[in-house]
C-alpha cells in the first residue's frame, strides 16, 4: 500500500508540473501571438506612410521584405 500511496504522489507531482508547465507555454504563445499583431500594426501604419510619401517605388520592395522578415521573427 505504501508503494501504491508513492506512486501515486509522485504521478500527482508529474501530472502538477506538466499542467504548470504548459499554463506557462500557453502564456507565453499568448504575449507573443499579442506582440506580434501589436508589431505588425505598427510596421503596416509605419510602412503605408513610408511607401505612399518618402520611399522611391524601388525601396517599396525593400520595406515589404523588412517588414516581412521582421514580423516573421517576432
Amino acid at each position: 500500500m505504501g508503494q501504491q500511496h508513492q506512486a501515486a504522489m509522485e504521478q500527482l507531482e508529474t501530472t502538477r508540473a506538466v499542467a504548470k508547465a504548459t499554463k506557462l507555454l500557453s502564456s507565453e504563445r499568448t504575449t507573443l501571438h499579442n506582440s506580434r499583431d501589436n508589431l505588425t500594426q505598427l510596421l503596416l501604419t509605419i510602412g503605408f506612410v513610408r511607401q505612399r510619401r518618402f520611399l522611391e517605388p524601388s525601396d517599396e520592395l525593400k520595406v515589404t521584405y523588412t517588414t516581412y522578415m521582421l514580423i516573421g521573427e517576432a
